[in-house]
């Protein structure tokens, strides 16, 4: 039997073999079980839930709360929670935060959800705490409360609770000190390969003041590149077209900017179609740079329309019906920029 945690449960996966041997570990290890025998465990769980077992009573609920097609979920529910709630278990307290927030079973009640919510992460159920700081942040908005929640999440290891106190640390912090606290806060979570927090070191370490530091907001921007931010793509790419703090790479730029296409970044589209009606670093293609503005402009890109309204006058007929064929074949930006320009040619 593998070990917990040995392989990965996320998707998606960056090879294919990945996959293909994380199925194949599933089947052999924990085969499909079938509908008559998920059924029985249920079944089990249930009786076990009211004879008194309060794990069983938990996981039921869970069940309960997932499947809309329960006869009486709420209700059922509610009725299975009461004895754990009696002995203040953490993860029923959250559950029934949760149902009282979302109007389950009775009219909807925030100030109760947050009592039953804050109780459960006092207990020290994580989650329960990352509930607690967005309930503070957005419901009952208060900041210091919200800062404490995330914190204290991002102490058990919480990546984007790491990433989300680094950064409100980072928007209030008034001098140097405040600053590395918050940069420590966004390394742990970049180095956990959160994206996010990666492209918020970039920032930071580009940014005039005492953490200054070139080659490590270059290390974080290619970081967060990697991980598939397309802002950070765009923005890797507009320095290697320009030669800042790096060589100038036409070749390189053209690569990350196209990445950053595929995502559905709007300055990206724009900027590959512009390469394609200049022809810079690549041949030029008019059909190519309309097609690529009309997908951003279906994508809701507030300056697409303008840019389309100077190029249509320089566009033929069969120019026009080349562009709609390529745009039915390839209708989502990724599919059109690999149709345009392959990965393998980059």
């Amino acid at each position: 039997m593998p070990k917990k945690g040995r392989f990965r449960e996320a998707f998606p996966y960056e090879r294919e073999e990945d996959f293909a041997h994380w199925a194949w570990m599933r089947r052999v290890v924990e085969p499909e079980r079938s509908g008559e025998e998920r059924l029985r465990e249920l079944e089990r769980l249930e009786a076990d839930a009211k004879a008194g077992d309060d794990r069983s009573a938990l996981a039921f609920v869970r069940h309960l709360l997932k499947n809309p097609d329960e006869p009486r979920r709420f209700a059922r529910a509610q009725h299975l929670l009461a004895s754990p709630l009696q002995k203040e278990n953490p993860e029923a307290l959250h559950l029934a935060g949760l149902m009282a927030l979302r109007g389950e079973g009775e009219p909807p009640d925030e100030e109760k959800a947050l009592r039953l919510v804050e109780r459960a992460a006092y207990l020290g159920r994580v989650e329960a705490m990352l509930d607690a700081a967005r309930l503070y942040e957005s419901v009952f908005p208060d900041e210091k409360k919200s800062l404490y929640w995330w914190r204290l999440a991002a102490a058990h290891g919480v990546v984007s609770a790491q990433r989300k106190t680094g950064e409100k640390l980072l928007a209030a912090a008034r001098g140097e000190e405040e600053l590395k606290v918050a940069r420590d806060m966004l390394e742990r979570a970049a180095r956990d390969h959160d994206r996010d927090a990666a492209f918020l070191l970039f920032r930071l370490y580009a940014r005039r003041g005492p953490l200054e530091d070139r080659d490590a907001s270059l290390f974080w921007l290619k970081e967060s590149a990697l991980s598939g931010d397309t802002d950070a793509q765009y923005r890797l790419g507009i320095l290697h077209w320009a030669g800042q703090r790096v060589p100038v790479n036409q070749r390189e730029a053209v690569r990350w900017i196209a990445r950053a296409a595929e995502g559905g970044h709007f300055g990206a589209m724009e900027m590959l179609a512009n390469l394609f009606l200049s022809g810079s670093s690549v041949p030029v293609n008019r059909v190519y740079g309309c097609a690529l503005l009309r997908t951003a402009k279906r994508l809701g890109d507030p300056n697409a329309g303008a840019l389309l309204r100077t190029l249509t006058p320089l566009l033929k007929r069969r120019d026009f019906e080349e562009v709609r064929r390529l745009m039915r074949e390839a209708p989502d930006a990724a599919s059109l920029v690999e149709a345009i320009l392959p990965r393998r040619s980059r």
